[in-house]
């Protein structure tokens, strides 16, 4: 967001469904192109230069070990 724009937002809820708690992510970035959306779970994958790319790996580990779910949408 801060790359793209010089600042930014990022909106985070959190709601309690039944027995599960739905956290959503929303921001003003320019967003993943669709092509990518399947792969950003992938470990070191990147669309950086200079990128690492386990930031989502590792969110994606600790919400599977807790018998959760991760999904990036457009």
């Amino acid at each position: 967001m801060i790359e793209a724009q010089g600042k930014g937002k990022l909106r985070i809820k959190a709601k309690v469904v039944g027995e599960i708690i739905r956290v959503t992510f929303d921001d003003d970035g320019p967003g993943i192109a669709q092509h990518n959306l399947k792969r950003v779970f992938d470990p070191f994958f990147t669309t950086k230069e200079n990128g690492l790319g386990l930031g989502l790996t590792i969110c994606c580990a600790i919400v599977e070990a807790h018998d959760g779910s991760i999904y990036a949408m457009k």
